[in-house]
């Protein structure tokens, strides 16, 4: 790196170590926090997993689908989609998704994070492409629907996991992430995942 680059930066390394140090919360934020679990399950954890599986069902998109779509943009929309969480913490599927008002609420404080807190201590170009990266994460792009996909399969992932332990508390929300999966697959590839999922569990 060159370090006249370093020098002119906006913040100092000690900004940059603090908001490297918060984002490590997203390891104690916990998901489905009101349910009882066989296995520990965090935003670090789900995030994780929405790159991975991100990243080989591009792959496989791009090689049998024949669609265009950018792997480095997924990966780094499914790194930073809910990064907020490291502020507001997970807030509860059903509570945002059966109250409008709640959800409307909501929108307006993770905007807020965002735009205040959520990436404070990085040089502000940085600040400024991460917002953009955040705040159009699920558009209605290849990536963004890819985005949005692959963030319900991954909890069906883990409810799968899940039941296949013997923890039937989790079989509600395997099956609201079917039916959503269902009504908006995106690409064939989630559409064969599912039909399989659903023909072994």
């Amino acid at each position: 790196m060159d370090i006249r680059r370093v020098e002119t930066m906006d913040v100092t390394p000690d900004d940059i170590l603090s908001f490297m140090q918060r984002q490590r919360r997203l390891a104690y934020v916990q998901r489905c926090n009101q349910l009882g679990r066989i296995n520990e399950y965090s935003v670090a954890e789900h995030s994780y997993f929405c790159a991975f599986y991100g990243m080989i069902l591009c792959d496989i998109v791009r090689n049998t689908e024949k669609i265009k779509i950018n792997v480095e943009e997924v990966l780094r929309r499914t790194i930073l989609h809910d990064q907020e969480e490291s502020i507001t913490g997970d807030i509860l599927y059903p509570m945002h998704n059966e109250f409008p008002d709640f959800a409307k609420a909501l929108d307006e404080v993770r905007n807020a994070v965002v735009d205040k807190q959520s990436f404070a201590g990085l040089p502000t170009q940085l600040q400024g492409m991460y917002r953009k990266i955040w705040k159009e994460a699920k558009d209605n792009t290849p990536e963004g629907i890819m985005v949005s996909v692959i963030d319900k399969f991954e909890i069906l992932m883990f409810a799968v996991q899940e039941i296949s332990m013997g923890n039937q508390t989790f079989k509600p929300i395997f099956i609201e992430a079917l039916r959503i999966l269902r009504l908006n697959p995106g690409f064939n590839i989630i559409s064969d995942l599912i039909r399989s999922v659903e023909l072994n569990f």
